[in-house]
């Protein structure tokens, strides 16, 4: 006859070895596995002894189980115990320790007394122990206690967690635990008592198979299977460089991390939810991703990135995940970068204006030189012409040589920002693709020339010939620095910039409509030492005899002096990108007129004035050359005593912007108050100080018709003095 009971204990321990051997081989160096993978192997333990006893008909071996049986339960109510304290995360405290130290003094009496069983009986179904009086004070001292306060500890966690996995996984602990403590004492004292029905049997193993069962069903169902998941998770959370927040579903805070306590502060937490936190920039019902957020309390702002995402469990929405990335830090040292890079962006500026400063007064002093040679060497070649050709040819040279040193100067106050300007309204698209059809017959094959000349707008007002020989700088130097060949862009667009933009690159530019020309190559590049120079006039990388080193330093010139600007972008060994930035006008193109450049003879009388008495006397003579009266003085003084002898004596009044005392804007203004519709001829090299001090008077009495630049020829000289006397 096959005894079904048998089943019991061999499911049972089968189970439980199972059980046990999942959870430990899925990480055996988690504490929480292991402490579960202890007490299912001792399940398994107690119901192959409960087997045993139902199968072995040996005496002795009968009576050896019956002494074991108890130690397997002695056991059981600690390492269940255990396995709670470890899955609460609970330090083992006072009352484990006591309960740790009963057991043991029960297992120790046993082993050396044998004082639970006294002997056995044999049923139809198996073996039933009978034991001695001492056998039910020990199942409350070791069973029933330490049982009560572990099922105390379950309840208190489950009304402690915020967590609600950690709760359903809790009350699953609990009721398989209450369960099996059940059917202990059910089968300890109940059964117990009714000794004389042999009918009920040894329900211990069932009881082994229930718990194991709802421990397993709760790890498993609810993926604790591996707790130590978990701790990694926690430990994820506490140390998060990120803030984040749990959120419940009335919008109370469930958990924070230490980061959030850092960026929030512990009071404003524990007394403010996050709509009063953020206001009404956060609404708890949405969802987002990377929202900018500011959060401001007495003592500071703070700045961050804000995620939130709805959290569900088995499908049920139970509250926010919201993480704050803290910006802080980097939007202080962003707006830190940004103020260091306009201090240095001002510092180039103040360094370029000195610069050009310096080159302007060389640039005055060698134009009032090459002044007194091209002018004696105009009146020799006057004196000489159909008398000495050689000595003509020779002055011719002088005069040709000091023109092409003129070009030098110019260049340099271009970098300075002061020469005098041609200044009309211009299309720069046509200048710019003038320059382009150049550079296809000039260019060497190896180079490829790309273009997009796209800008919207590209109507400029500026001196055209600066600005071509501007860009005509720029891509040589592109050109050259691509030796091996490359591939060159040349792009227009047209753009909106605000005037704190403008201002950090050149404190003459304003906010507003500007077209950007930019020249690119992908050449041997430049390194962040070598950009800090390229504007610097005189500064080259070019071999010896092949580079002024003024062609970058005058191409920044004319950008500034057009109220624009350059930015250059370069990277060691990836080529260099040159961005020009010109201010844009809208209005329409004003007819130009041809000059003429033959000298040109008249009749008048004129007072020259300049503080350079070479300047002064071959300026004279020219003139006088040329048919006109002359009267020179060295100073303003002396013209403005001249001037008032006879107001209307002079036909033109010619007069060198810069001198000492009394400058020529000054003077001319006194004239003008004598005489307000005296005519005037202005001279310079250099207009760098008179801007300075008085921009109102430049604007209003220096045009382009009443001003040459120093050194002059005899042809403009004498055209510009025709012009104005004849009112053409």
């Amino acid at each position: 006859m096959i005894n079904w009971f048998l089943l019991f204990p061999f499911t049972s321990f089968v189970v439980n070895i199972i059980l046990a051997s999942i959870v430990l081989g899925l990480n055996p160096g988690s504490k929480t596995n292991r402490a579960y993978a202890v007490f299912a192997f001792n399940f398994a333990f107690w119901a192959l002894i409960v087997f045993a006893e139902w199968n072995f008909q040996s005496e002795q071996s009968l009576k050896l189980l019956a002494y074991l049986e108890p130690f397997a339960w002695l056991f059981t109510t600690i390492l269940v115990l255990r396995f709670i304290y470890v899955l609460i995360k609970r330090p083992f405290d006072i009352p484990y320790r006591v309960i740790q130290c009963t057991v043991a003094i029960w297992v120790i009496y046993a082993v050396f007394t044998g004082a639970f069983i006294h002997g056995f009986k044999k049923e139809y179904w198996g073996v039933l122990t009978l034991v001695n009086d001492i056998y039910y004070p020990a199942i409350f001292m070791v069973s029933v206690v330490p049982s009560c306060w572990g099922l105390y500890l379950l309840i208190k966690a489950i009304k402690t967690t915020n967590d609600a996995l950690h709760k359903i996984q809790l009350r699953y602990l609990t009721i398989g635990t209450i369960i099996m403590y059940i059917l202990v004492l059910f089968d300890s004292t109940i059964r117990a008592s009714l000794l004389k029905i042999s009918s009920i049997p040894s329900i211990s193993s069932f009881l082994l198979l229930i718990q194991s069962a709802f421990v397993f069903i709760a790890i498993l169902r609810y993926r604790f299977l591996n707790p130590d998941l978990r701790d990694v998770a926690q430990q994820i959370f506490a140390r998060i460089n990120e803030c984040v927040i749990l959120l419940n579903l009335d919008q109370s805070i469930c958990n924070v991390n230490d980061a959030t306590y850092a960026f929030f502060g512990k009071e404003q937490l524990q007394s403010s939810s996050l709509t009063q936190l953020f206001g009404e920039q956060y609404r708890f019902h949405d969802d987002y991703t990377n929202l900018e957020i500011t959060y401001s309390n007495t003592a500071t702002q703070k700045h961050g990135l804000l995620s939130q995402s709805s959290l569900f469990v088995q499908g049920r929405f139970i509250g926010k995940l919201v993480i704050v990335r803290d910006l802080t830090l980097n939007r202080q040292e962003t707006l830190q970068r940004i103020t260091l890079e306009k201090q240095v962006q001002q510092m180039n500026v103040s360094r370029f204006e000195a610069l050009g400063k310096l080159a302007g007064g060389i640039a005055h002093d060698f134009n009032n030189i090459l002044s007194v040679i091209s002018g004696s060497a105009t009146l020799l070649r006057m004196h000489l012409y159909n008398k000495d050709e050689k000595a003509s040819t020779l002055s011719m040279n002088i005069i040709k040589t000091a023109q092409d040193a003129s070009l030098l100067t110019r260049k340099m106050l271009t970098f300075a920002c002061q020469h005098k300007h041609t200044m009309a309204q211009f299309d720069l698209h046509e200048a710019i693709n003038d320059d382009v059809t150049m550079l296809q017959h000039t260019l060497e094959k190896k180079i490829s020339l790309h273009t997009a000349i796209t800008a919207e707008l590209h109507q400029i007002t500026g001196d055209r010939i600066q600005i071509q020989n501007m860009f005509l700088n720029i891509a040589i130097n592109a050109c050259d620095a691509m030796p091996g060949g490359g591939d060159l862009h040349i792009r227009t667009t047209s753009t909106i910039l605000p005037a704190d933009f403008t201002e950090s690159y050149s404190r003459d530019a304003s906010g507003g409509s500007y077209i950007i020309i930019e020249i690119e190559d992908n050449g041997i590049g430049m390194t962040q030492e070598l950009q800090k120079k390229i504007f610097e006039p005189f500064f080259t990388t070019k071999q010896k005899g092949k580079g002024t080193g003024l062609g970058l330093a005058t191409a920044y010139g004319t950008a500034a002096g057009h109220k624009g600007f350059i930015i250059a972008k370069s990277e060691s060994g990836k080529g260099s990108i040159f961005q020009i930035y010109l201010p844009t006008t809208n209005n329409q193109h004003p007819v130009e007129h041809e000059v003429s450049l033959e000298i040109n003879y008249g009749k008048g009388q004129l007072l020259i004035v300049d503080d350079e008495v070479e300047i002064l006397h071959s300026t004279s003579e020219m003139l006088k050359e040329i048919g006109y009266k002359t009267t020179a003085c060295d100073s303003g003084e002396n013209a403005l005593n001249h001037f008032r002898e006879n107001t209307n004596a002079f036909d033109l009044v010619i007069l060198d912007v810069l001198m000492p005392v009394m400058n020529g804007l000054k003077c001319a203004a006194k004239m003008k108050e004598l005489n307000p519709d005296v005519k005037l001829l202005f001279t310079s090299g250099f207009l760098g100080d008179i801007s300075n001090q008085d921009t109102t008077i430049i604007s209003t009495m220096i045009q382009p018709d009443n001003f040459i630049q120093k050194p002059f020829t005899i042809e403009r000289l004498s055209n510009a003095v025709k012009t104005l006397i004849s009112g053409t």
